[in-house]
């Protein structure tokens, strides 16, 4: 058994001669085992990731929060013009409107 700070690290080929806790314990390849306090479980974890895993993570959903900003910019800006459109179709039908009725009258 190897004891490195204060964290114990109990290995696969270690027979712990101490009362070793149950626990997750790093393992030589970089993943994590579960120790139960008596015997290695076949539980296992994935290592956290590294730096540069992190970072490409990182800059691969700034890429995509970027675009989605910028496609719910654009669907923002299209549906703005779709409805000062409709706003100036609406004006130009009342007018029609209030012209026919002036026409109309007496």
């Amino acid at each position: 058994m190897a004891i490195r700070g204060a964290r114990t690290e109990v290995y696969e080929d270690d027979e712990p001669s101490l009362d070793v806790p149950e626990g997750w314990y790093p393992m030589p390849d970089g993943r994590q085992r579960f120790w139960n306090g008596e015997r290695w479980t076949e539980n296992f974890s994935m290592a956290p990731p590294t730096p540069q895993k992190h970072a490409k993570r990182m800059r691969k959903l700034t890429w995509l929060a970027w675009v989605v900003g910028a496609l719910i910019l654009i669907v923002l800006a299209v549906a703005a013009v779709r409805i000062l459109h409709l706003e100036e179709q609406q004006q130009q039908l009342y007018d029609q409107i209030r012209r026919d009725i002036q026409n109309v009258r007496p």
